[in-house]
C-alpha cells in the first residue's frame, strides 16, 4: 500500500499593517498650520494693500474734484479796472488778514466772480475757498460766495475789512452746530486737510513782494500790486486791480471714508511761497505721524491761469 503525503499549502503573508507614527501626522498637521497661517498673512497683506490703493484712490479723485471745481470759479475771474487804490474792488487776495487761522490751513483765497444769480443787482460775486480746522469741523473744505443782493457783501471796502470774522462764519459754523440753518452753507468736501495758494508773475517766477516792495511772502491782495524780476528787469505792476498770471494750489487730501479717522491736524507752515512743495511734503509727514490709522493721505497741485491778469 502506498503511503500518500500530504502536503500543506503554504501560507500568504499578512499584509503589512504599519502607519504613519504619531510624530509623523504632528510635523505633517504642523506645516500645514503653517502654511494656513502663511496663506492668510499673504490674503490679509494684498487684501490691505489693496484697500489703501482704493483710498489713495478716493483721495486723489477728491483733490482732482476740488480742482475743477476751483478751475471753474477760478475762470470767471473778473477785474474791474480803477484808481481807487485799496479802496478799488477787491480782485484777488490771499490770506486776508483779519481771517482767524481756524480758516488757515495753511492758506485761504479769495476773488471775485462774474457768477452771480441775481443779475438786476449786478453780476460780480466774491468767491472763495479756505480749509476749516476746529475741534467739530476737522478736514472740511468751505466755500465762500457772496452775491450782490447779500447783506454782507462789502466788495468795495479796505483789504482788512472786506471779509469780517461774522461773515465767515456764515460758511463755516464754528460750532458745527446742526441746528444752524446755515452751519452746511459754505460746505464743499469732507477730507480736504490742507490748502496752499501760490501766485506767479507772467514768466511762471513766485510773487514775493507788493507793488511798494514789502514781502508778502503767501499773502497777496491784488489792490497793492506787485514786483516782478529784479535789477534792470523789474516791473512793478500798477497798485491796484492787477491779476498774477497763474496761481498755484497745493490740495492734501484723505480718501472721505478717513474723514472720521482724524484725531488731529498738525499746524500747517506757510512761510514763504518759494518753500512750496516742501512746506506741504513736511505737513503729509507731520499728519501721518499724528494719525497712523489714516493710510490715504495724498498730495496734489495743479497750475492755474488767470485771464485778464497782466
Amino acid at each position: 500500500m502506498r503511503n500518500r503525503s500530504h502536503h500543506q499549502p503554504l501560507l500568504a503573508s499578512a499584509p503589512s499593517t504599519a502607519g504613519f507614527t504619531l510624530v509623523e501626522v504632528l510635523v505633517a498637521t504642523a506645516i500645514l498650520m503653517l502654511l494656513v497661517v502663511l496663506l492668510a498673512n499673504v490674503l490679509g497683506s494684498v487684501t490691505n494693500l489693496s484697500s489703501q490703493a482704493s483710498s489713495r484712490l478716493n483721495a486723489t479723485r477728491l483733490g482732482r474734484e476740488v480742482f475743477d471745481l476751483l478751475g471753474r470759479d477760478l475762470s470767471q475771474v473778473a477785474t474791474t479796472r480803477t484808481s481807487l487804490g485799496t479802496n478799488a474792488p477787491l480782485q484777488f487776495c490771499v490770506n486776508p488778514p483779519q481771517l482767524a487761522n481756524a480758516y488757515k490751513n495753511a492758506t485761504a483765497v479769495f476773488w471775485q466772480a462774474a457768477i452771480s444769480r441775481d443779475r438786476s443787482v449786478g453780476n460780480i460775486s466774491v468767491v472763495g475757498y479756505f480749509v476749516q480746522n476746529t475741534s467739530t469741523n476737522r478736514g472740511q473744505l468751505r466755500r465762500v460766495l457772496l452775491e450782490p443782493a447779500d447783506s454782507d457783501y462789502a466788495v468795495y471796502s479796505s483789504p482788512t475789512n472786506w471779509l469780517p470774522e461774522a461773515t465767515a462764519e456764515k460758511f463755516a459754523a464754528a460750532a458745527g452746530s446742526s441746528a444752524s440753518s446755515k452751519a452746511d452753507r459754505g460746505w464743499v468736501a469732507d477730507g480736504v486737510i490742507g490748502m496752499w495758494v501760490r501766485c506767479l508773475d507772467v514768466n511762471g517766477q513766485v510773487i514775493a513782494t507788493n507793488g511798494a516792495g514789502a514781502v508778502q511772502n503767501y499773502s497777496f491782495d491784488s489792490r497793492l500790486g506787485y514786483q516782478s524780476g529784479s535789477g534792470t528787469n523789474r516791473i512793478v505792476y500798477s497798485t491796484f486791480a492787477t491779476l498774477p498770471a497763474f496761481v498755484d494750489i497745493g490740495l492734501v487730501c484723505v480718501a472721505p471714508k478717513d474723514a472720521d479717522r482724524i484725531r488731529s491736524l498738525p499746524a500747517a507752515t506757510a512761510t514763504s511761497p518759494l518753500n512750496f512743495d516742501s512746506e506741504m511734503a513736511a505737513y503729509v509727514t507731520a499728519f501721518s505721524a499724528s494719525n497712523p490709522r489714516v493710510k490715504s493721505v495724498t498730495s496734489l497741485t495743479r497750475r492755474f491761469r488767470l485771464y485778464g491778469s497782466y
